[in-house]
């Protein structure tokens, strides 16, 4: 029987990691955190929760930081609900005579409480103008914002347009003073540190009326409002602290953890680390497909999976001997088939002690037999108890966004053609110059090192050492580019490559100790008629060429004391090594540069 209980780890994290419920005061929290102050002139720093909703730090549970700008104190008042507000001292009292004598404001949004700094405080002032931005959204805004500007220069502006406007009211209007601001530099095209920002007293009534009215759509008994599981659910993970960010998502890969793993590949194994500790090893149920996936089908419109086959997260503590977790793939046996697949796991935590945890909705079996009438109605009940907890701060969840590439896997790369390899390999080539803008090879010429023969025929031009930037491996002599092992061999073409010229041009790397690069038609026939000479060896005649050079970097003792004796020990098998390559390159440990050249033989002296 599948236990219900293990559905509530899916649906999501409210308080933020600074923050834990204490278990022998009963109804405090514990609110640790650091103020980043970006200027020399810091001193201490005020830190209240701002549970008055005002914007100031005057409320009830405050705390003085250190000298290093840490803060950490009991409130009966839960961040989840409320933001925190930072009145920060400066040395210099003097430096705005606006408000309180010095006063810098800085803020945390709702269930942030770890730091306080400039990015947070413009966050806070852009959720709290529009309700429906989450987190994230307000994030992407700001960092948006940082390209323009750096924290410095965001802070130095930010401060100097608290200090020098010129409103009346200063304790009704900061959060609409802030909100302005905050609008003014995300308008804002070119942001310095002499750029001035003011603001109205208009301006600033016309945003406190937007805040007053988003304060007034937060639901003030959110236990009645929503109604259906679905939107329940849906509520919950609104207010989801998110440990990992959407363009920075947990590689699945990187935490496989094999022990986990089922003979019959239903289930991939993670290591326990992978989405940070339980509050509470004993009873950390994670969730499965029932009530998100199956149940109230619920979905988040922006990280949607790219596969039709389901992987669900699932915790492994306890059963599994506490070594990770669990993620299961319902619709096709092979772990291979899920392919890349991107989604939110919600791992369940508890603000009480275990023994209340573990009376939570009760730990009982999942109706399977149940009639539709019978299922719908439980997964109401357990979905509004689940709810009902979350909402009395019982319990809170955290959303971590991860993904995984499952033909990324050993045992998945298997499966793979050396071509294929090849071809995933070029495909994630970091790429030093456009096919619009490729590399002159005329420009980089070095006749020194021409191969000429005696009747004059040139059959190789040689190109300077830095015409594709700085080759690490000097004594990286089989240079990937290589013709005769892997292009060639394995039909892998890209468009004008090895070059757009019948007589099959290409760059290679000469290699150590000469250290420069040829391009050559020679080497390239030889491998295909070894036996002689052959015609049209005059490189004149090749015309105006194009093509693409792959250059390979490895760290130099790496390369010396672990992969030429893999190399080696391949005996010249092409498969052999072209897997060698492929699992350094999945490692990250051997990269690949795709750099686009040109290059016009009819405008060479010696084809003149």
């Amino acid at each position: 029987m599948k236990k219900f209980f293990l559905l509530a780890g899916m649906l999501l994290l409210l308080a933020a990691c600074a923050e834990n419920k204490s278990s022998d005061t009963g109804s405090s929290y514990q609110i640790t955190g650091k103020v980043i102050y970006m200027a020399d002139n810091f001193k201490s720093a005020k830190i209240c929760v701002d549970a008055n909703n005002n914007g100031l730090a005057d409320d009830t549970y405050c705390t003085e930081t250190a000298v290093d700008g840490s803060y950490s104190f009991i409130s009966n008042d839960s961040i989840t609900n409320y933001p925190l507000a930072a009145s920060i001292t400066t040395v210099n009292n003097a430096v705005n005579a606006k408000l309180n004598n010095g006063e810098i404001l800085m803020y945390a949004p709702k269930g942030k409480a770890d730091v306080i700094s400039i990015e947070t405080t413009l966050i806070k002032s852009i959720m709290e103008q529009n309700s429906t931005k989450t987190y994230d959204m307000a994030n992407t805004e700001v960092t948006a914002l940082i390209k323009k500007a750096d924290n410095k220069t965001l802070f130095t502006v930010y401060t100097n347009a608290l200090n020098n406007a010129d409103i009346q009211n200063w304790e009704t209007s900061i959060r609409g003073i802030v909100g302005a601001v905050t609008n003014k530099l995300l308008e804002s095209t070119e942001i310095t540190a002499d750029t001035i920002i003011t603001v109205t007293q208009e301006e600033v009534d016309n945003i406190n009326n937007i805040i007053k009215e988003e304060d007034n759509k937060e639901p003030e008994n959110p236990g009645t409002e929503p109604a259906t599981p679905l939107e329940k659910v849906t509520y919950l993970f609104n207010n989801a602290i998110i440990k990992a960010d959407i363009n920075n998502p947990i590689d699945l890969i990187a935490f496989h953890e094999p022990k986990l793993d089922e003979p019959h590949n239903k289930i991939f194994g993670i290591n326990k680390d992978t989405f940070g500790t339980w509050q509470y090893e004993e009873m950390n149920p994670a969730g499965v497909d029932f009530m998100l996936a199956t149940a109230v089908k619920y979905k988040e419109e922006y990280w949607d999976p790219n596969t039709t086959s389901k992987l669900i997260a699932s915790d492994g503590y306890g059963g599994y001997n506490g070594l990770g977790y669990l993620f299961y793939y319902e619709d096709e046996e092979n772990i291979c088939s899920v392919g890349q697949y991107k989604s939110i796991f919600y791992k369940l935590m508890y603000n009480v002690p275990l023994e209340e945890a573990t009376q939570i909705c009760d730990y009982r079996d999942y109706p399977e037999n149940a009639t539709e009438e019978e299922l719908n109605a439980f997964i109401n009940e357990v979905t509004s108890c689940f709810y009902n907890a979350f909402k009395n701060e019982k319990i809170y969840f955290e959303k971590y966004y991860y993904t995984i590439d499952t033909t990324q896997l050993d045992e998945c790369n298997q499966s793979l053609t050396p071509l294929e390899k090849v071809t995933k390999m070029l495909a994630g080539a970091e790429i030093k110059n456009s096919a619009e803008n490729p590399v002159n090879l005329n420009e980089h010429l070095d006749p020194a090192n021409n191969n000429v023969y005696p009747n004059g025929i040139v059959t190789r031009l040689a190109i300077k050492n830095d015409t594709f930037g700085d080759f690490l491996n000097i004594n990286l002599t089989r240079n990937f580019t290589g013709y005769d092992s892997f292009l060639e061999r394995y039909g892998y073409k890209e468009e004008n490559f090895p070059s757009n010229s019948e007589l099959g041009f290409e760059v290679t790397h000469a290699g150590s100790p000469l250290n420069y690069y040829e391009f050559s038609n020679y080497p390239y026939k030889r491998s295909q008629q070894p036996t002689g000479m052959i015609d049209e060896d005059n490189i004149c005649i090749a015309g105006n060429v194009s093509g693409i050079f792959y250059k390979s970097i490895m760290d130099e003792d790496i390369l010396r004391n672990e992969f030429i004796p893999k190399m080696e020990a391949c005996n010249n098998s092409t498969d052999c090594f072209t897997d060698l390559l492929y699992v350094y390159y999945k490692n990250n440990i051997f990269k690949l540069e795709k750099w686009y050249w040109t290059i016009d033989t009819s405008l060479l002296e010696e084809c003149k």
